[in-house]
């Protein structure tokens, strides 16, 4: 079984965990992605940079625990995918967490409203669940209700100081 993934803008995807050196082949050929922002606990970050083959430059690791997360660690992955994303126009970013519904699409909430392209986490939930179907509803998933609870309880990390155009790309329809 291969990695399952959706574009959300056109320079982020989000998935589920690249398990294979075919998907890290369909991440990097196929889909151009220049940096990987895992926010999986369940696997080693050492495993997953063996299999990307990378010693940080193209791999960042935040391992966020679905059942209890950390506002820290939610706002670092955030923040890494922002850095990733801010490194020049021609990156593209692959987000994920073992199944590419909860943690990352926490975390992708976050960066969406953070960026200004939504208003409330509401609103950046409901595109995550139209282009990635797997997303789940807040109200199924709980742990994926406390991380948003968290980010938007979090004025200073969802409005930042900056102005101009979003690191993410278009939002696609």
């Amino acid at each position: 079984m291969g990695i399952s993934f959706d574009q959300l803008t056109t320079r982020l995807y989000l998935g589920s965990l690249p398990c294979e050196p075919i998907d890290v082949s369909i991440l990097r050929e196929h889909l151009m992605v220049t940096h990987v922002v895992a926010v999986c606990a369940e696997r080693p970050r050492e495993v997953l940079a063996a299999l990307l083959g990378d010693s940080g430059r193209f791999f960042s690791y935040v391992p966020i625990i679905e059942a209890s997360p950390d506002p820290a660690l939610l706002r670092r992955a955030v923040l890494a995918v922002e850095a990733a994303l801010g490194a020049g126009p021609a990156q593209t970013v692959y987000l994920h967490c073992w199944l590419g519904r909860h943690r990352s699409a926490a975390v992708a909430a976050g960066l969406l409203v953070r960026q200004g392209l939504f208003k409330t986490f509401s609103q950046a939930h409901g595109f995550l669940r139209e282009r990635r179907p797997e997303v789940q509803p807040i109200e199924l998933g709980e742990a994926f209700a406390v991380m948003i609870q968290v980010l938007a309880n979090d004025m200073d990390f969802r409005f930042p100081a900056r102005g101009g155009a979003t690191l993410v790309g278009d939002l696609l329809k």
